[in-house]
């Protein structure tokens, strides 16, 4: 007797197991393989010019034996709480440790503040490598530029939500810089011919889910890694840049107005 052709249900279900730890759900694809087509509309909405969200991050570490916190060199984030304000996108981010850093993104220059320091540091795309430069991505959500037609593998229940979900392998560091990807693949097209060539990057397994109806971010997974996505209440009065960096950024604009003015002329 004919085995009963696979319900759509149980076609998805082979695709993904959605293992529950902890109340955060982790998506994990089983075949790349498309099962249904992606509804029409963005894949991926840009964070709303007047809005809030918390970042959690879940590690599959966290369960097993390894050294503590306090023997890490660089605690890995734990929560970051995004807002965005028109063209100002502040960033709160907390390590493992509660140690918060400020990360304000306006226009095309970013400014960091670690905790205890007095001063803010500068980046801009000058500064693409550079450890104080991260990329910002147009939608305001980084590690989904990947997300495409040719990635979306169905649409699966996460964490309560529809979603189109999207998986492949990606280029680790791709996900977090790819302006700084983009110009590593740039000298290695530059090398003349005959020199020794540079290893290729490593390459990982990514899975975004995005809510189907409002197309903003559920969760990523990267490897065994979890990001979970929860937008809050948006922010009550408008976001700008605090005084204490308008007065340093005042401070420098006037140093470069007095270098400029005592410079010779032609």
């Amino acid at each position: 007797m004919a085995a009963k052709p696979a319900s759509k249900a149980s076609r998805i279900q082979r695709i993904f197991t959605i293992v529950m730890a902890g109340g955060l759900a982790a998506v994990v694809p089983l075949h790349a393989q498309q099962t249904e087509l992606i509804p029409s509309g963005p894949l991926l909405n840009c964070a709303p010019s007047n809005s809030r969200w918390l970042v959690e991050f879940k590690y599959a570490d966290e369960s097993s034996k390894r050294p503590s916190k306090k023997q890490r060199r660089s605690p890995r984030t734990k929560t970051i709480v995004a807002t965005r304000y028109g063209s100002v996108t502040f960033e709160e981010i907390t390590d493992e440790v509660g140690k918060i850093t400020e990360k304000w993104f306006s226009n095309s220059e970013q400014y960091t503040r670690k905790q205890g320091s007095p001063d803010f540091y500068t980046a801009g795309k000058n500064d693409i490598g550079n450890a104080n430069y991260e990329y910002f991505s147009p939608t305001g959500f980084r590690g989904f530029d990947w997300i495409s037609k040719e990635t979306f593998v169905g649409i699966q229940k996460v964490l309560g939500h529809d979603c189109l979900v999207f998986s492949s392998q990606q280029d680790e560091q791709a996900l977090w810089d790819p302006d700084a990807v983009a110009l590593i693949q740039g000298m290695r097209t530059s090398r003349a011919a005959g020199d020794e060539a540079r290893p290729s990057l490593a390459k990982v397994c990514v899975t975004a889910c995005i809510d189907v109806e409002n197309r903003l971010p559920v969760a990523l997974r990267i490897v065994g890694d979890t990001r979970i996505f929860t937008f809050l209440a948006p922010p009550e009065k408008p976001v700008t840049l605090p005084p204490e960096l308008v007065k340093q950024l005042e401070k420098r604009q006037n140093l470069w107005n007095q270098l400029v003015r005592a410079a010779p002329g032609p």
